[in-house]
């Protein structure tokens, strides 16, 4: 024969305790293990440029925000002048791209152009 409610050694609100638990836990166990959800949004991406970010993983398990946080990392944020605009920034990251594509102008030639 079942127990009912009176005739069970629990204490009374012990269930509405339990059911709490019952959500604290897996709770708890998210943050713990440091899953978090943020906001997300979708970023188009080339395949090829997918494989080489995939390629860049410290392991399966990272994310490509982490990934394209390092990669933002690279990118100056100043100098002891003072803070870079993002405008200079992202000067900055085209110019490195176009020298990489071998978009370069030979030093002799930038002198002749500017006289000196």
């Amino acid at each position: 024969m079942p127990l009912r409610h009176e005739d069970s050694p629990i204490p009374a609100g012990f269930a509405a305790k339990a059911s709490f638990l019952r959500t604290c836990i897996p709770m708890y166990t998210l943050v713990y293990r440091r899953v978090v959800f943020v906001a997300s949004s979708m970023v188009r991406l080339e395949t090829s440029t997918k494989k080489e970010l995939e390629a860049l993983k410290e392991h399966q398990r990272e994310s490509f925000d982490d990934v394209i946080s390092k990669l933002l990392a690279l990118v100056p944020v100043g100098d002891e002048e003072g803070k870079y605009s993002d405008e200079f920034r992202a000067g900055l990251l085209e110019a490195h791209f176009e020298a990489k594509q071998g978009k370069l102008i030979p030093f002799d030639k930038v002198k002749k152009e500017l006289g000196l």
